[in-house]
């Protein structure tokens, strides 16, 4: 009796009736007073879609399929708000076998519930973000050589839950002719000289071989020693943006094409006029000497 009223837990014996006697820690949890709650039936301060489960429980430890039930439900608190509980119940019998009653533990998780839906809601926006923006995530385990990755990831990457995650099978997805160069970079620049994964290059895609481009970032943790740990990071698919870039300075060729043959046109045009203006001068000089020679001899 000591240890039921003065547990920090909400405890409760609850009759084969499912009427109610509780200690003060679980009136303190839904706001009730002890004499609001002696004798209240179990269901009247259950949430509605919780009775269903909370019966199966009930019915699984008066058949004797299993000795204890925990699960979690959420209670009705008297200000009608609801309180996630867990919820440890065992159902004592007597030495005939008579039932007697269902001796309860009851722990508020409402907080741990509602971070846990935070979370799960984080993770959510998360997951639709890269969706939407088609950014994969990942974390290699430097010293497990293994790596995990997103749904978004392995998209990109054409593979399947059965891929061989290590950095031997990231350098197979490399295109065949960067993988010597992005092995290097790995080695070289990521790890010895501790600088950050940033990175564009060339993958094959397992399922179909089709070449993307692709842009990786990361950054790496070493432990006190110096060695790499572990690299969290992204990978983008940006094959549309390289196709436009490849357009882009294909036309800007093109164009600087286009202005240099003008240019040595008009520049030959000038050549021609200069030459022709030349004759022109010449021309009118000779005409000017031989109207002042007429003058002259018109004179004399």
């Amino acid at each position: 009796r000591s240890i039921f009223e003065h547990s920090p837990l909400g405890k409760s014996m609850t009759g084969t009736d499912g009427s109610l006697t509780v200690n003060q820690a679980f009136c303190n949890m839904l706001g009730y007073s002890r004499d609001e709650l002696l004798n209240t039936h179990w269901k009247d301060i259950t949430h509605p879609e919780d009775i269903e489960l909370s019966e199966e429980m009930v019915q699984s430890l008066i058949k004797g399929e299993i000795d204890k039930a925990s699960y979690e439900k959420r209670y009705i608190h008297k200000n009608g708000s609801f309180i996630w509980a867990e919820i440890t119940t065992s159902l004592l019998k007597s030495d005939t076998g008579d039932l007697l009653f269902f001796i309860t533990s009851v722990k508020d998780i409402s907080i741990r519930r509602m971070v846990e839906d935070r979370l799960k809601q984080s993770n959510y926006l998360l997951e639709e973000s890269q969706k939407l923006a088609q950014l994969g995530s990942y974390i290699l385990d430097f010293k497990q050589d293994v790596w995990q990755s997103s749904e978004v990831m392995d998209q990109i990457f054409g593979i399947d839950m059965d891929f061989e995650r290590n950095i031997a099978g990231w350098l197979q997805l490399v295109h065949e002719d960067d993988q010597r160069m992005m092995e290097k970079y790995l080695r070289e620049e990521v790890i010895a000289n501790k600088k950050s994964f940033d990175k564009e290059y060339r993958i094959r895609k397992m399922d179909n071989k089709e070449m993307r481009w692709v842009y990786g970032k990361g950054k790496v943790d070493f432990d006190l020693q110096g060695h790499p740990e572990t690299m969290i990071g992204t990978i983008q698919d940006i094959s549309d943006r390289k196709a436009k870039d490849s357009k882009l300075q294909e036309y800007h060729e093109n164009l600087e094409k286009m202005v240099k043959e003008r240019t040595k046109s008009l520049e030959e045009k000038n050549r021609e006029l200069d030459s022709a203006m030349k004759v022109f001068v010449g021309r009118e000089m000779t005409i000017r000497k031989l109207q002042e020679r007429i003058k002259t001899l018109e004179s004399k």
